[in-house]
């Protein structure tokens, strides 16, 4: 009788073990607080170039010398690193797990070849980029000047304006605070600038003579194909669509432009967003732009995005 006993108490305990964590939780609600996600990345498009300063500044206050111009700094995670400190001159070569930091009022770049990088450079203040760069992340603090290929594989941050005059692989995401100028072909993910201006850029003046008006957001089934010819159009909402956006001709569109295949933008020249008010290019797939254009904003997609 004992033994049937312990049989049906085994065959209790094996019954409820699926459901013995909810129990649990029930009881003691460990898991009452929802998790703590930083949603700054999501909301902010100079977080990674914020953070990063943010890091660095409390690194260097608790460094610790090495050899010649190298610091040892130790991050919140308690990962040491090492950051080598320039002037206003940062040597070309490669350079490997080693943080460049300068901080003189104008920097360039000296030497032969390109200069090769697998982390992160800060520059403080204003930084001319005169040979060729390949670097993992980059911070500049004032403006920045690209007159040579340009490769970034995360992230660049620019506090003040940028002007982009030769190839560039602006990463998985490039921001600038005031305007950026893009005047040579370039690939991207994500940029953001309070003013986009690509190639010759298009103004707000050339509107003012005759346009053609479209009111209200624009959402049609299917594939939204637009060619402007001899005129002037200017659609005061938003362009949506879950098919491919093609757009030919001289064009401003005040609102967003989302697609959720492919934006192609080209002719005469366009508009997206208005100043002072951040606005969206958006495509899932690709966007290519082969124009002169001016976005207030973003131009962002999940794919590949190319300026020709």
């Amino acid at each position: 009788m004992e033994q049937f006993g312990w049989i049906a108490l085994s065959f209790v305990i094996l019954l409820l073990l699926p459901f013995l964590p909810g129990i649990i939780e029930t009881i003691l609600k460990k898991d009452i607080k929802s998790l703590t996600i930083n949603q700054n990345f999501f909301k902010d498009p100079g977080y990674f170039g914020k953070s990063f300063k943010s890091l660095i500044k409390n690194a260097l206050d608790n460094s610790k010398p090495l050899a010649g111009n190298t610091l040892k700094v130790r991050f919140p995670s308690d990962k040491w690193e090492k950051i080598l400190i320039c002037s206003d001159k940062i040597n070309t070569g490669k350079y490997d797990r080693i943080i460049i930091f300068a901080e003189a009022e104008n920097v360039t770049l000296e030497g032969n070849g390109l200069l090769e990088s697998n982390y992160e450079i800060y520059v403080k203040n204003n930084f001319l980029i005169n040979k060729p760069f390949f670097a993992r992340a980059l911070y500049v603090g004032k403006n920045l000047t690209i007159f040579a290929p340009f490769r970034i594989t995360r992230w660049a941050h620019v506090e003040g304006s940028c002007n982009i005059l030769d190839n560039s692989n602006l990463g998985i995401s490039f921001y600038s605070a005031e305007q950026l100028q893009i005047k040579a072909p370039c690939s991207f993910k994500r940029i953001f600038a309070s003013e986009i201006m690509i190639n010759k850029g298009e103004e707000e003046q050339a509107f003012q003579s005759d346009p053609t008006y479209m009111e209200g957001t624009i959402k049609p089934k299917g594939k939204i194909d637009i060619e402007i010819e001899n005129s002037k159009l200017i659609i005061d909402r938003n362009i949506l669509s879950d098919d491919e956006i093609i757009i030919k001709g001289k064009f401003w569109i005040k609102g967003n432009l989302f697609s959720n295949k492919n934006i192609l933008l080209t002719g005469a020249g366009g508009i997206v967003g208005e100043k002072g008010k951040i606005k969206t290019l958006y495509a899932k797939k690709e966007i290519k732009l082969i124009g002169n254009f001016k976005v207030y904003g973003y131009i962002y997609t999940d794919g590949i995005g190319h300026i020709v």
